[in-house]
């Protein structure tokens, strides 16, 4: 495994789970700020990496393009993954008037467990 894979494997960790903590609420642009940071801290490491190459020859060996997005960090075997990405996902709420022991709220209830 090389070194960029290896980068690319504790950023996901770090990524996936920092969103799947704070999905539940309002975070896209805090998902935007990690993105950026995140993106600004690689361009930083392959610079340190490769000081005297161009900044052409860095966008080809680390950042690729995929469908409409640019600059994707990726390697041959990895990519590394967008907050953005994250879909926010909202708690709803149970109807005050709800009671799980009546029968008329049986089939709300095996709704709410399902999802």
């Amino acid at each position: 495994m090389q070194k960029q894979d290896i980068l690319i494997v504790r950023l996901n960790q770090s990524i996936r789970g920092w969103c799947n903590y704070h999905k539940h609420v309002c975070a896209k642009k805090a998902f935007q700020t990690i993105d950026k940071n995140v993106f600004r801290y690689l361009w930083l490491w392959a610079k340190r990496r490769h000081s005297m190459k161009s900044k052409g020859w860095r966008k080809n060996k680390y950042l690729t393009q995929s469908k409409t997005r640019d600059w994707i960090f990726k390697s041959e075997n990895r990519t590394l993954l967008f907050a953005s990405d994250f879909k926010i996902k909202r708690h709803v709420l149970i109807k005050f008037e709800a009671n799980p022991y009546l029968k008329e709220y049986e089939e709300y209830y095996s709704k709410r467990k399902a999802c």
